[in-house]
């Protein structure tokens, strides 16, 4: 299955290209999720810096298809009409993709998921319904407030909103 996705590596250091050689070390996997803008140039950018600060491949696909805006009302369409079950699948076939490749890590381990605005609200919700093992952050988007579904998550949750927001309890 095709996704249309953004890759992001870390830089390589000589270590690096030992190990890639001897495929002994395997870099962790985080999966970024775009805002409602969609995948655009700041969320490419943001996962260049990640893989960088984090030593760590960044793969942030594209929930929208193609689709982005800086047009507000079609933002917010974009975001209502893109269903949950179709952005788990679309993480579940990254995740796919990934396993098959040398130098990830998509155990346990090394999987985190992050999520900005619109892709914060999916990523909660991407680790609860289907991947309990994976680190979260969740950087504004819809909160998740069922503690039966948050009870579910074995990995840390980084939760970053505005205390003085009103659109957040």
């Amino acid at each position: 299955k095709f996704i249309l996705a953004y890759r992001a590596d870390p830089p390589l250091s000589k270590h690096d290209n030992e190990n890639k050689k001897n495929k002994l070390e395997k870099k962790p996997l985080l999966i970024i999720i775009h805002e409602f803008f969609g995948l655009n140039q700041s969320i490419c950018d943001k996962a260049d810096a990640l893989a960088k600060d984090l030593d760590c491949v960044v793969i942030a696909p594209d929930t929208f298809r193609g689709e982005t805006s800086t047009f507000i009302p079609k933002c917010i369409w974009l975001a209502l009409t893109t269903p949950q079950d179709r952005v788990n699948q679309d993480l579940d076939d990254v995740l796919a993709w990934t396993s098959n490749q040398d130098g990830i890590d998509t155990t346990n381990k090394g999987l985190a998921v992050m999520g900005f605005c619109y892709g914060g609200g999916k990523a909660i919700r991407y680790t609860t319904e289907m991947q309990n093992n994976a680190a979260t952050v969740v950087c504004y988007g819809s909160p998740l407030t069922n503690v039966d579904a948050l009870s579910k998550l074995n990995k840390p949750v980084c939760g970053v909103f505005g205390s003085n927001d009103f659109q957040f309890p």
